[in-house]
Parts: C-alpha cells; structure tokens; sequence
C-alpha cells in the first residue's frame, strides 16, 4: 500500500499530519488562490494539519504520476483525457469556473488582428501555445484550433514574444498576473480586450489517490464547510488573484463558446451552486 495512504489509514483526525502538495511549475503558492483555499477547506476540515509542497517543480503531468505513486497527497489539476485511473478528484470546483473563461495574452502590435474574432473559425489561422499536459490543449484542439505545447510557461511566452505562436489562452483568474510578471522581459504583450473563451464546467479540481479515502472525505467535507458558513466566497472576493476580474469586465465582451469533451458525467452532475 502507498505510504501516504498508509498515513491516513493510520493517523487520528486530532493528530497533526503533513500533507504534501504539487509544487506546479509558474505557479509560487503564495500568490495562488489554490493554494489559499487548500489552506481554508483543511481548516474548516476540522483536523490539524501541516502543508509542505513537493520537494522539486512539476508540469501537471507530472503531478498525476506522483499523485499514482504516493509521492505527494494532494494537487489541483484541470480534467485530462489521461487521467489516471488510481486518482480521483473532489467534486467541487476551485474557482467556480472562472478557470473556463479564458483570455489571450498577445502581442501588442497584434491587437487590431483580434478585433476581428468573433467564432471559433476566426481562430483557426492562429496558434495557441499552452503548457505541456494543460487539458485545455485538448479543448482547443477538438474545436478545431491549432496548438504548440511546450514544457513550461517560460517558453510559452517566449514563443509568443518571438511570433511562433499567435496567443496564450489564460484564465481569467490568471492572465493579468502573468502578463504583469512576464512584461518586465518582453514589453510588447497584452490582453485581447474584446472577447473571451467560454468553456464550460471547466476548472482546477483537488485530486488525491483513490485509496486515500480519509484525505478524500476531509477534503469534501471542508469545501462543503466553507461554503455554508460563507468563508469560501469571502475567500474567492477578496483573494488578489482575483482583483483583476473587476478591470477586465467579462460581462462587457462577447463569449466565444467552446464544447468542452473532458466534461465528465460527474462533472456535469456538480451542484449548480458551486459554479458562476
């Protein structure tokens, strides 16, 4: 049995116990809303816990195969279509779908060209470039769109930077943040400010080992926590990660939607409360 399954059959729930978590490459925890609502939803879990990310970075494939092997307990990932059968995810979306409205970092002297996308068929003659094992890669690619995947977020800009790829699709959550952190390197990157990808039920969700049933249950029962007595929505109003939501006013573009194929059946029965 893996160890860290071992742990949660073994240790009580008023013991401390360290969880380790994916230490997603691009992605510092401490600018994560991710990050912040591990921290409340194992709070309102009711245990006493320590969390300790993994020793070295990972892509989200990465983190998949750890979570295989017990090398970590827990990471949020996007739905894949290889989504290994031994991990299993807590079905409570971490940004109420916010993660599904994707906006495109481009290059500035390209903005003009994207006030001209109104359809999926408008993309068509551009490449996106995405993260290696990013799921909306499967998204992008079985609506007909081109795709580049490289390795980490560094060479995606720097592709973009360079013209070898057209756009970065980001969350909504995520795109300002990135583009303030990458401007200081290349000056002429922006955000299309006229429309946005609309991809339903699609969003991080926290994954653990199917067999670390203790860690599962916690999980779930904190998310619930959290939501009912309001500490989740007070969480997702006031983290800085979600400051720039205001100032790019998705209300006021049009939405470019998407199917989404990872849509699972379990995903489309989630509670319609805990999606935007």
């Amino acid at each position: 049995m893996l160890g860290c399954c071992c742990l949660w059959q073994e240790v009580a729930l008023a013991s401390s116990v360290t969880i380790t978590y994916a230490d997603l490459e691009g992605r510092n925890e401490e600018s994560q809303f991710a990050y912040a609502v591990l921290e409340l939803v194992l709070q309102r879990s009711g245990g006493a816990f320590k969390l300790q990310k993994s020793k070295t970075e990972m892509t989200d494939s990465r983190a998949r195969q750890q979570l295989v092997s017990g090398k970590i307990d827990v990471s949020w990932l996007g739905i894949s279509d290889v989504m290994p059968k031994e991990i299993t995810l807590i079905p409570i979306p971490l940004t109420r779908g916010i993660l599904g409205k994707r906006v495109l970092v481009i290059r500035g002297h390209d903005r003009q060209k994207f006030k001209h996308i109104h359809s999926i068929s408008d993309l068509q003659p551009l490449t996106a470039g995405l993260g290696l094992g990013w799921p909306i890669t499967t998204i992008l690619a079985s609506n007909g769109l081109p795709v580049t995947s490289v390795s980490n977020i560094n060479s995606i800009f720097k592709m973009l930077a360079s013209g070898r790829i057209d756009y970065i699709p980001l969350g909504a959550n995520e795109a300002r943040s990135f583009v303030s952190m990458y401007q200081a390197h290349f000056e002429d990157i922006d955000l299309v400010s006229d429309f946005y990808l609309d991809i339903p039920r699609y969003d991080f969700f926290f994954f653990v080992h199917r067999d670390n049933l203790k860690l599962h249950e916690l999980l779930l029962a904190g998310f619930a926590s959290a939501y009912e007595d309001g500490s989740y929505m007070t969480l997702y109003q006031s983290h800085p990660q979600h400051f720039p939501l205001k100032e790019l006013a998705l209300e006021q573009r049009r939405a470019i939607l998407f199917e989404n194929p990872l849509m699972t059946r379990e995903i489309q029965h989630i509670d319609t409360r805990y999606w935007q």
